[in-house]
């Protein structure tokens, strides 16, 4: 057995010297993980992988790898890591414990020693982006970087229930023409996990997504975004091999994620809801909502969302209470 894995570990790192400095250089990868860079090299260059092995078979009998073994992972997740949060780590923790496994990927546009030693303590591939931060181009770039068919973009803020993956591709296997999939959600406030109103009345509003006739219906995918936004982002699943290009082309920089659901509720696919809480979605002082909030650019994002689904009389009066559920934000 000691002899097999020694021998394993000699044929990953081979493969490894097929790719040049410049690829190696996007990621930080902890060599002793022999498991973790093969799969590294078969999501990012699955042909000249399968190439050296089938060169190599003969004279590695113990190898074996055939070309469906290079296809597609079902689900990856891509963290999104901002600077310097103290909750990254709690992040990817809560993703490593999945109960189903998923290849993990940390993106940011904001390098620093602290990213890339939490990313080199974990093991995990860092991808860099050039360039200003912005939460549409980063999230953009983050699904870019896996070949996965669904990918979840992770908040850092967030945890995810250890039967997150299991629970949401367990539902999306028994749903046909997929586009998107989330699950209920709950609010961590001040280090605690809660249910406060605005995420019952989410609740309520998602409700009509747990029956597939209405889940597959272009007017009550619509209908269910018509009273606000009810799905929390990160717990989307998006199927990547049926959305041709970005996934985000919304010309708003924080409903950004609203607006996007509302591009997929016009396409045939049906989205898939869980109504199992499988997200804690943390709520602090620092987040990002919190910066659109103070200086009113999300008051006027949401009030154009609404009105392309309403006219501007109707829009103000949603607004005169959709507003309170600020205050969650600052409670």
């Amino acid at each position: 057995m000691e002899s097999a894995n020694s021998n394993c570990t000699e044929f990953t790192l081979q493969i490894c010297a097929l790719f040049d400095a410049s690829f190696c250089a996007k990621s930080t990868i902890i060599r002793g993980d022999t498991q973790k860079l093969l799969v590294f090299c078969l999501q990012n260059e699955p042909e000249k992988v399968y190439s050296f092995c089938t060169e190599n078979v003969t004279a590695r009998p113990d190898v074996t790898l055939s070309k469906e073994d290079t296809s597609l992972t079902e689900h990856a997740f891509a963290v999104c890591a901002y600077k310097e949060s103290p909750y990254l780590e709690a992040c990817l923790c809560s993703l490593e414990k999945q109960t189903v496994s998923s290849p993990i990927v940390i993106c940011t546009s904001t390098p620093c020693d602290f990213i890339s030693e939490i990313a080199e303590r974990h093991g995990l591939p860092l991808f860099v982006r050039d360039g200003e931060s912005d939460i549409q181009a980063d999230w953009n770039f983050a699904a870019r970087q896996v070949d996965a068919t669904w990918v979840t973009i992770a908040h850092q803020d967030d945890i995810y229930n250890e039967k997150y993956v299991e629970s949401m591709m367990g539902k999306i296997r028994k749903s046909k023409n997929a586009i998107m999939a989330f699950s209920d959600y709950r609010p961590i406030i001040h280090g605690k996990i809660s249910m406060d109103r605005n995420c019952r009345l989410r609740r309520i509003l998602r409700s009509p997504m747990r029956w597939s006739l209405l889940a597959k219906n272009r007017f009550f995918k619509k209908r269910f975004l018509s009273m606000g936004n009810c799905i929390s982002c990160p717990s989307v699943m998006y199927n990547k091999e049926l959305i041709d290009g970005d996934i985000f082309t919304s010309k708003l920089r924080y409903s950004l994620d609203w607006d996007t659901f509302l591009k997929f509720s016009y396409r045939k696919e049906r989205f898939v809801y869980v109504v199992k809480p499988l997200v804690y979605y943390r709520i602090h002082s620092e987040a990002t909502s919190m910066k659109y909030i103070n200086d009113n650019r999300r008051v006027d994002e949401d009030i154009t969302m609404f009105r392309k689904f309403w006219p501007s009389f109707i829009v103000k009066i949603i607004m005169h209470f959709y507003v309170k559920a600020y205050q969650t934000y600052k409670d």
